[in-house]
């Protein structure tokens, strides 16, 4: 299996990451893993403590390296966790969701602790028709709010 090594300029939180190729290198997987956690065992090189991030193409996934173990016979382990912002980047810009808190808009529907919403009372007097009730005996009426 072919991996690509990188270092990860960007903070862990940003969805497009940049990223500066460190190398191209075969390895195998370590005993048994998950697509989540896994280890992979490739040969030592010198470029090696610099690298911060994988992309593994046959996953489709990026994965952030959590340890560099270096083993006896110049084989190192790299332990790593999947990277979900970047490995499904698209899936997540094509999604449409509700934003409850941002910096300049609010959405005054949603109910938010942290933002305070004030009521004012708006009185609108209204004229009665002559004749208040329908031929079918409907009469609309509305009442938003109380007094307290």
């Amino acid at each position: 299996m072919n991996i690509t090594l990188y270092t990860n300029k960007s903070d862990k939180r940003v969805v497009d990451k940049t990223l500066v190729t460190v190398a191209t290198k075969s390895c195998k997987i370590k005993g048994d893993c998950d697509l989540y956690t896994p280890s992979f065992e490739l040969a030592w090189f010198a470029d090696l403590p610099k690298v911060n991030y994988i992309y593994v193409p046959d996953w489709s996934r990026y994965y952030f390296v959590s340890e560099i173990n270096l083993q006896q016979q110049k084989a190192t382990i790299v332990c790593s966790k999947c990277d979900v912002l970047m490995s499904f980047s698209s899936e997540i810009r094509l999604m449409r969701g509700v934003v409850c808190r941002q910096e300049k808009n609010y959405n005054m529907y949603l109910n938010d602790k942290f933002f305070k919403v004030r009521g004012y009372t708006q009185n609108v007097p209204q004229q009665w028709p002559q004749q208040p009730l329908t031929k079918s005996l409907e009469l609309v009426f509305a009442v938003a709010g109380r007094r307290v």
